[in-house]
C-alpha cells in the first residue's frame, strides 16, 4: 500500500493555508479550509479575462519531428532524469526526448504476444520502469526505459478510466460496481493483481463514462489523486486511504446535483445538455495553484486559483484540445500546444517574456506537425 511521502508537498501546503486562514471563510474568495480539505466556490458569471494578461514568462520546447517521432496529441508525459518520456498516440508507442526537445528514441511492442501490448490505455513511469496498461488483454506490461520486457501482471478487473502503480500496489479507477455489488471508485490491487482494498465509496451508479483524456488516478507533484470529470470532488491518498481533498462548489449550477442513477445514454444526455449548468470539471493541481476548466453548456471556461491568497481569475481561451494544460512542474503550468496555435500565444506576449529552448524558433515550430510543450509562469496573484 502506498505510504505518504516524507515531503507531502500538497498536503503540507494545504495545512499551511489552513492555519493562515484559521479554518474560516472570511477572505474575499470564500474558500473554506477545514481539516486538510478545501471547498472552492466557482462563480460561473465572473468576467472572462485574457490569459496573456496574467503570464509573467513562458518557456517553449519544440518536440523534434523525425520519421520515428511524428506525434499526435500529447496527453501526458513523465520526467525521468534528464529525459521526457511520453506516450505517442499516433503510433501507440513510447517516445523519449531531452529536456530541450531533441528526439532520443522510441519503442513499440504492439501485438498480442506475452511480451507485447495491443493498446496503451494507461502509461506511467516508476523508478527505471515504464508501465503500460494493455486494456484489451487485461494486463500491465513492464519494460525498462529502452523497451526491454521485464514483467507482466494480469488485471482481472476492468479499469474504466486508468491505472497506476506505486510501491508495489496497483490503483485502478472504475465506475462499475465491483463484483456486481461493491460501489467504490478506487480499487487497490497487490503486485499479483489480487484485491487489497476498495476505496472512495459512492451511492449511485453512473454507467456512462466521460473523460477529457486525463488519467482519473494520477500523480500531482508527489501525491496520488483521484478525480472523475463528472465529480466535483478531488480525492488525495493519505496514510493509505483516499479522502476528500478539494471540492469545486458550483452550488445550484452543478448539473449532477441531486442526480442519482444514470443507466442509459438518454439519462446522461438529459444531464449534460442543460446549457445553464456545469456538467464536467477537470483540474490541474499543484501545492499552491489550481488551474481548473469546466464545461458550461457547450462552452469551455477556465479558472486559475491561488490557494494561499484566495485570489482567482476566470480566463477565456485557456483550454482546448489544441491548447491543453497537462501538469504543474516547478510552479509552472505545462501546456501541450499544437504547432499552428503557438503564434496565437506568442503574439500576445512581448519578446522579453518568451524563451525558446534548444535553438527553436516560432518559424521552426510552425513548420513542424508536432505539438510543442509550453511552460507558463503566472504573475503573482497580488498582480491579478
Amino acid at each position: 500500500m502506498i505510504q505518504r511521502s516524507t515531503h507531502n508537498t500538497l498536503a503540507l501546503l494545504i495545512l499551511c493555508f489552513l492555519i493562515a486562514t484559521s479554518c474560516s471563510n472570511g477572505d474575499s474568495s470564500g474558500i473554506v479550509f477545514k481539516d486538510g480539505f478545501a471547498s472552492i466556490p466557482i462563480d460561473i458569471d465572473a468576467p472572462r479575462q485574457n490569459l496573456a494578461d496574467f503570464i509573467e514568462s513562458v518557456e517553449i520546447i519544440q518536440l523534434e519531428e523525425t520519421p520515428n517521432s511524428l506525434l499526435g496529441d500529447v496527453m501526458e508525459y513523465e520526467k525521468v532524469g534528464d529525459k521526457l518520456v511520453l506516450r505517442n498516440v499516433n503510433t501507440n508507442s513510447v517516445t523519449q526526448y531531452t529536456h530541450e526537445g531533441e528526439f532520443l528514441s522510441s519503442f513499440s511492442k504492439v501485438g498480442n504476444g506475452p511480451k507485447e501490448y495491443s493498446f496503451i490505455l494507461s502509461f506511467w513511469v516508476e523508478g527505471e520502469s515504464v508501465f503500460i496498461y494493455d486494456s484489451p488483454n487485461g494486463r500491465v506490461q513492464e519494460y525498462d526505459i529502452e523497451g526491454n520486457f521485464k514483467s507482466s501482471t494480469r488485471i482481472a478487473h476492468g479499469a474504466v478510466g486508468s491505472i497506476i502503480s506505486r510501491d508495489g500496489s496497483f490503483y485502478l479507477s472504475t465506475i462499475r460496481p465491483i463484483d456486481g455489488e461493491n460501489k467504490y471508485y478506487a480499487l487497490i490491487l497487490d503486485q499479483n493483481g489480487e484485491v487489497e482494498d476498495m476505496q472512495i465509496p459512492y451511492a449511485h451508479t453512473k454507467l456512462i463514462y466521460i473523460s477529457w483524456g486525463y488519467p482519473d488516478i494520477r500523480m500531482a507533484e508527489d501525491e496520488l489523486i483521484h478525480h472523475y470529470v463528472n465529480n466535483d470532488t478531488v480525492y488525495i491518498q493519505r496514510d493509505g486511504q483516499f479522502e476528500p481533498y478539494i471540492s469545486f462548489d458550483f452550488a445550484d449550477n452543478w448539473a449532477w446535483k441531486g442526480v442519482e442513477e444514470i443507466k442509459s445514454s438518454g439519462d446522461y444526455a438529459q444531464v449534460v445538455r442543460q446549457r445553464d449548468k456545469v456538467s464536467s470539471v477537470s483540474p490541474v493541481i499543484s501545492g499552491r495553484l489550481i488551474f481548473s476548466s469546466y464545461k458550461l453548456g457547450g462552452d469551455m471556461h477556465s479558472v486559475l486559483i491561488d490557494l494561499k491568497s484566495g485570489e482567482s481569475i476566470t480566463l477565456k481561451d485557456a483550454y482546448s484540445n489544441a491548447f491543453r494544460p497537462l501538469e504543474f512542474e516547478d510552479g509552472k503550468l505545462v501546456y501541450s500546444v499544437d504547432s499552428d496555435r503557438i503564434s496565437d500565444l506568442v503574439g500576445s506576449l512581448t519578446s522579453s517574456q518568451i524563451e525558446y529552448r534548444g535553438g527553436a524558433s516560432l518559424e521552426s515550430i510552425e513548420s513542424s506537425e508536432n505539438p510543442a510543450l509550453v511552460k507558463i509562469k503566472f504573475k503573482e496573484s497580488s498582480e491579478w
